[in-house]
């Protein structure tokens, strides 16, 4: 009996080998206020950290969708390709009466104007091409709020792409021959992005 008692003690005080760098809590650590407290610690900081980080997130979120909420509102075709939009909006104000509010009003204005384009430059009048194709773009420069209030809102988009596509194509190769390079790369980049932005 004795020698049973002495194995098992031996069993019950057999520890499994810990790895480096591990430690083991010891079972009564519940009743030691110096791991109670550690363990709280722990907590807090561990606490602490992940709301800093949710913190961290939201505000980040929160930025991402305010400079959505602003792209959103803003017209990104004739700001990139053109350094002159007030002479293109007067020039647009005194032949056509300014840029017409109606989605297809401005439509409309703006395929008269890439044909009063397409005429002038066949007729080597480059500068005045250029102007009216900048008049066009202007007309087609639909905010994406203002798209999103289209019933139709997907098909208009992609309306509005197909047409200022070959706009921008022409007007690369004007402002070529005119001798502004920089414009012309502005228009061909741009023709691209729109391109790429199709379904």
């Amino acid at each position: 009996a004795g020698s049973r008692r002495s194995r098992c003690a031996a069993a019950m005080s057999f520890q499994i080998p810990v790895p480096p760098g591990m430690t083991v809590e010891k079972e009564d650590s519940d009743s030691d206020p110096e791991a109670v407290a550690l363990r709280q610690q722990r907590r807090q900081e561990r606490e602490a950290r992940e709301a800093r980080e949710e913190a961290r997130e939201k505000e980040a979120a929160e930025r991402a969708a305010a400079r959505r909420a602003e792209e959103a509102g803003k017209e990104l075709f004739l700001q990139r390709i053109c350094s002159t939009g007030d002479q293109v909006r007067a020039h647009l104000s005194s032949t056509k009466g300014g840029r017409p509010d109606d989605f297809e009003k401005r439509v409309a204005v703006a395929t008269e104007l890439r044909e009063e384009a397409k005429a002038k430059f066949e007729a080597s009048v480059l500068d005045e091409a250029v102007l009216l194709w900048f008049c066009a773009v202007h007309c087609l420069d639909f905010t994406a709020n203002e798209l999103s209030e289209r019933a139709e809102a997907s098909a208009d988009g992609q309306r509005v792409r197909n047409m200022v596509i070959p706009i921008l194509s022409n007007l690369a190769v004007a402002l070529r021959r005119t001798g502004d390079l920089a414009a012309a790369q502005s228009a061909a980049d741009l023709g691209l992005d729109v391109a790429q932005a199709l379904p």
